[in-house]
C-alpha cells in the first residue's frame, strides 16, 4: 500500500510539472482535492491569442484510492494516473524548453523533405574564399523550390499535422514572404488549402509568388504583427491549424538542411547562421550537438533589428525595435523564449551587422558567385567579412538561406545606390 501510495504521488508530480510548464498549474491543485484530474492537452496551433503555451480543458477523471481501498483497485489508479501523465507529456507541445531533435527525428525528417525536393548543394567559392581570406563553404538554401529554406519546415510541419489531425481542411499563416511560400506549397502538395495573411503593402513581387502557389492571399494590418493577430483569429474560426513562424516540427525541417551541410562540408571550425525567429539556429544546433561536434555556432542579427542580439547579451527577453530596411527575415521585434532558450544555451556569441554591410554582402554573392541573396541570407556573410581578421586559419560555413529579394531592391543594391 505504501508504493501504491509513493506511485499516486509520483503521478500527480509527473503531471504537475507539465502543467506548470504549460501554465496552466494554477488548477492543478484544486482538481486533485475535488477527485478529479482535468488535463490540459490543446495543441498551441490551436491557441488564437497566445504564442507558444496555450491551454483548454479535456476533462477526464481519475477516482482517488481511499487509504482503506483494496490494493487492487489503488494499483489501477496509480497506473491510470500514469497513463494519463504520460501522454499529457507526450502531448504538450511547449512544455518549457524545447527538446531538440534527434538524429533519427532529422533523418526522419529529411525522408519527407527528400519527397518533394532534392538536398541543396554546398560549395566553397574561390572569390568569396579570396575575399574573406579563408576557407568558406556556403549551404545554398536558395536553391530550393520556393527560394528559401522555409519549405523544409513547412512540409515537415504539414506531413505531422494531417497525419495526426483527424479531417485537417487547411492551415493559415501569416508573413511577409518565405513563411507563406513555405505553408502554401507544402499545404498544395499534401492536399491542404491554405490562407495567408500579409501586411498592407506587402512586397508584390513575393505576393504573386504565393498567389502562384493557389494561396488565398490575404492583406491585413500595417505590420506583421497585425496580420499575425489576424491570422490567429481566423484560424479559430475557421478551425484552421495556424501555422506560427516557430514550432518544434519547423525545427525538425530547418534540421535536415544542417545535416546536409555538416555531412557535405569539410569539418567546419565555426557556422554563421542568421536568426529570424529562430528556427534555422535552432536546427543547426540541433544537428551539431546530435552529430557530436564542436563547430561554434555565430547568430547574425541586422543592428537595425537587434531584439535577439540584446536578450543574447543581457539573458532576459528583451524586445526592440524592428527597423532594417533590407533584411525582412531578421525583422523581429520581441525574440521567442523558446528559442532564445536554445540560443543562450547553444550559441557562442551574436554579431550584428548594418544594413549597409548586408548591402555590400548582397553585392558580394552575386559578385563572387553570381548567385542572389536576400538581405537576410546575406547577413552571415557580412558578419565573416567583419570577423574575417579574427577567423584566419579557420575553416567556416556560411548559411545562405533565401533569394526572394525585390527586383528592385537587388537593383539598388547592386549598382550601390541603396542606402543613399
Amino acid at each position: 500500500m505504501v508504493q501504491i501510495r509513493r506511485d499516486l504521488l509520483q503521478a500527480k508530480i509527473v503531471v504537475l510539472m507539465a502543467m506548470r510548464a504549460a501554465h496552466c498549474v494554477e488548477v492543478l491543485p484544486l482538481l486533485f482535492l475535488l477527485g478529479e484530474l482535468r488535463l490540459v492537452t490543446a495543441d498551441r496551433h490551436r491557441a488564437p491569442n497566445q504564442g507558444s503555451k496555450h491551454c483548454e480543458l479535456e476533462t477526464q477523471k481519475v477516482s482517488r484510492a481511499p487509504c482503506d481501498a483494496a490494493p487492487r483497485e489503488a494499483s489501477r489508479a496509480a497506473s491510470h494516473v500514469l497513463n494519463l501523465a504520460a501522454g499529457l507529456v507526450r502531448q504538450l507541445r511547449y512544455a518549457g524548453n524545447m527538446i531538440l531533435p534527434t538524429l533519427d527525428q532529422i533523418e526522419d525528417a529529411q525522408a519527407i523533405v527528400y519527397r518533394s525536393m532534392p538536398p541543396t548543394p554546398q560549395y566553397s567559392w574561390p572569390l568569396i574564399n579570396q575575399r574573406l581570406g579563408l576557407e568558406a563553404w556556403v549551404k545554398h538554401e536558395n536553391h530550393t523550390p520556393v527560394g528559401a529554406f522555409k519549405l523544409r519546415g513547412a512540409l515537415v510541419y504539414l506531413e505531422w499535422l494531417k497525419r495526426t489531425e483527424s479531417g485537417l481542411v487547411g492551415v493559415v499563416a501569416a508573413t511577409r514572404g518565405n513563411h507563406g511560400q513555405g505553408v502554401g506549397m507544402a499545404a498544395r502538395l499534401l492536399g491542404l488549402k491554405a490562407a495567408i495573411v500579409v501586411p498592407k503593402g506587402n512586397s508584390i513581387e513575393k505576393n504573386l509568388a504565393m498567389r502562384a502557389l493557389e494561396v488565398e492571399l490575404i492583406e491585413f494590418g500595417y505590420d506583421f504583427q497585425e496580420s499575425l493577430v489576424y491570422a490567429r483569429t481566423l484560424a479559430g474560426n475557421r478551425d484552421w491549424a495556424m501555422i506560427d513562424s516557430f514550432h518544434q516540427r519547423l525545427v525538425m525541417g530547418t534540421s535536415t538542411y544542417a545535416l546536409e551541410f555538416f555531412r557535405g562540408a569539410p569539418k567546419l571550425d565555426a557556422i554563421y547562421v542568421p536568426i529570424g525567429l529562430g528556427s534555422s539556429i535552432c536546427g543547426v544546433a540541433a544537428v551539431r550537438n546530435a552529430l557530436d561536434l564542436n563547430t561554434e555556432i555565430v547568430g547574425v542579427v541586422a543592428s537595425q533589428s537587434p531584439s535577439y542580439a540584446l536578450s543574447f547579451r543581457q539573458k532576459t527577453i528583451v524586445e526592440a525595435p524592428a527597423g532594417t530596411a533590407i533584411a525582412d527575415g531578421l525583422a523581429c521585434r520581441t525574440p521567442h523564449p523558446t528559442a532564445m532558450d536554445v540560443i543562450w544555451k547553444n550559441v557562442s556569441r551574436v554579431v550584428e551587422v548594418s544594413d549597409v554591410e548586408i548591402a555590400e554582402a548582397m553585392r558580394a554573392y552575386y559578385q563572387d558567385t553570381h548567385n542572389v541573396a536576400e538581405g537576410a541570407a546575406a547577413a552571415p556573410l557580412a558578419a565573416a567579412m567583419r570577423e574575417s581578421s579574427a577567423m584566419q586559419g579557420k575553416r567556416i560555413g556560411l548559411v545562405l538561406t533565401g533569394s526572394n529579394v525585390d527586383s528592385g531592391v537587388l537593383a539598388r543594391v547592386l549598382t550601390g545606390s541603396f542606402g543613399q
